[in-house]
């Protein structure tokens, strides 16, 4: 719960979940890109790739704990991961990449859920 013990939202929750799923999901990732160990050039695509992996795994884990336990900042970390992933996906777009414009609608669904004001109470108050 948040610190003035506001009732946790049931999106926050889920998003929290999905958020650790997430996480958990690009660890094995990169744990699976660490065993592959695929040379290119004298330099290691899979410690680059699985350890790139891993750092945003833990991170995704840490903001989906932050939510279960309305940690303020996650809040903001939250909104700046989900406009980074909208800067990203729109990117992708230019690439011919014409799939990206679903992630760029959930991440915008979950930056304005973010906003709403009893969401906003649960994180800042």
């Amino acid at each position: 719960m948040g610190k003035n013990n506001n009732p946790r939202p049931l999106l926050v929750t889920l998003i929290a979940i999905l958020n650790i799923i997430l996480g958990l999901g690009a660890i094995l990732i990169g744990g699976l890109s660490f065993v592959g160990l695929t040379v290119v050039g004298g330099i290691s695509v899979g410690a680059i790739t699985g350890g790139s992996a891993l750092v945003v795994g833990l991170i995704y884990i840490l903001v989906g704990v932050g939510f279960l336990s309305g940690w303020s900042i996650m809040w903001y970390l939250g909104i700046i991961l989900e406009a980074l992933a909208i800067i990203l996906n729109v990117l992708s777009l230019f690439v011919g990449n014409f799939s990206a414009i679903i992630p760029i609608l959930i991440s915008l669904i979950i930056i304005l859920y973010l906003l709403k004001p009893n969401v906003k109470r649960f994180f800042l108050e």
